[in-house]
């Protein structure tokens, strides 16, 4: 009987210090479930994977794009449109910054162009008296006149009757009449020195010379032995080519970088390794309905005569220097249909998409009117993903009320 008692005692103690050590052993498990959690949440988890190139192929876990590229994790950052992106990833995917720094730009416009007569270098000849061309010295278009060579000769009766009253007024000697006759044939295109000969000769000249107005090329040719001719006939046009126009067409938002006076360097694509300088001369008051262009003139000495009409030209205007402002690399800015946007450099993990108002660009390099202080550091290389997940945390929080 009392081993039957000893017996059930020690079933019963047993099984209480079985039930004791089994619940001892799952506190001690649960609390080191508990501390591997809180480890765990030490370490921050991405929200989700995104492609590289797209920003909206998510992903719950890591993978390949389409493209073939590695996902890349996005983090929850501290603040709506702020985006974490860790220093590995920074190095793997080539993300790179440069400092907003205040300064000026020495802008340059480039522009396409033509060679022009200068027109202040065209000379137009027409008779001034109607009569028949007895004999002409220019025979084709091209050929170099000088100014005083005789260009041709007209009989006319108009100038026939004008010398043989001149004859006359110096048969009678009266000065008025002829000073006045004198005149009358200077009008009517006789040079000085025909004149002298007809008043120490005295003999009429049936054909009276015609003589070049200027120097230069002939470029239109409308005259032939025989023909009778009025003084509405356009005879020559000769263009003097020792200074020629250069014509450029700019787009229209850059008629406020170009000035009056400004130094253009000029060269032609087919004769490379030569420039010539000039400076504008005139910037043309319309603009081009369809091309929307303006058009600039700059004038070129030629006195070598190298440059020829209708040659195709390439400018380099020296438009000025700016005024000072904030100037980051122009491959920083990310142009919008609405507005431009910056990435910014929060700190060592934190990125931000900022807006920005762009001013002038040039050699690379572009001013921010409004949005970046100097010391800001701006994405340069990545911008465009980062400023993707930054415009779609800050909808999502917009969206949620935040």
């Amino acid at each position: 009987m009392k081993r039957s008692i000893q017996l059930v005692v020690v079933l019963i103690l047993g099984g209480a210090i079985g039930t004791w050590l089994g619940m001892n052993v799952m506190t001690h498990g649960q609390q080191t479930g508990t501390m591997a959690e809180s480890t765990e949440s030490v370490e921050r988890e991405p929200l989700y994977w995104v492609a590289p190139m797209d920003p909206n192929f998510r992903r719950p876990g890591p993978g390949k794009s389409p493209m073939g590229m590695d996902l890349v994790p996005v983090y929850e950052a501290s603040e709506p449109g702020m985006v974490s992106i860790s220093p590995t990833f920074q190095s793997n995917f080539g993300v790179t910054t440069e400092l907003a720094q205040r300064g000026r730009l020495s802008l340059s416009v480039d522009a396409l162009g033509y060679v022009d007569y200068a027109e202040d270098k065209v000379a137009h000849v027409h008779p001034r008296v109607s009569g028949w061309i007895q004999k002409v010295f220019v025979f084709a278009e091209g050929d170099v006149v000088e100014q005083g060579e005789p260009l041709f000769e007209i009989y006319s009766p108009e100038v026939v009757s004008a010398q043989v009253e001149l004859i006359a007024n110096l048969n009678r000697q009266n000065s008025n009449l002829i000073t006045a006759s004198e005149r009358r044939l200077s009008l009517m295109g006789l040079s000085q020195a025909a004149i002298d000969r007809l008043k120490r000769e005295r003999v009429v000249q049936d054909s009276i010379e015609f003589l070049a107005p200027a120097s230069g090329v002939v470029t239109q040719l409308m005259m032939r032995e025989g023909m009778y001719v009025t003084p509405a006939v356009e005879m020559i046009e000769i263009v003097d080519l020792s200074k020629v126009w250069i014509r450029a067409e700019l787009f229209e938002s850059q008629q406020n970088w170009v000035e009056l006076g400004q130094e253009v360097t000029v060269s032609i694509p087919s004769m490379p390794g030569q420039n010539w300088l000039g400076e504008v001369d005139y910037i043309y008051p319309s603009v081009n309905e369809s091309l929307r262009t303006m058009e600039v003139r700059v004038a070129i000495d030629n006195s070598e005569g190298i440059l020829k009409p209708n040659m195709f030209a390439e400018l380099e205007i020296a438009a000025g220097v700016t005024k000072a402002g904030i100037v980051i690399p122009e491959q920083a800015l990310i142009r919008g249909e609405r507005q431009d946007r910056v990435v910014v450099k929060v700190s060592d993990e934190i990125f931000r998409s900022v807006p920005v108002s762009a001013g002038l660009g040039a050699d690379g390099q572009i001013i921010i009117l409004r949005g970046l202080n100097a010391g800001d550091r701006v994405v340069t290389s990545g911008q465009f993903l980062i400023d993707s997940e930054s415009h779609i945390g800050a909808e999502s929080a917009r969206m949620n009320g935040q």
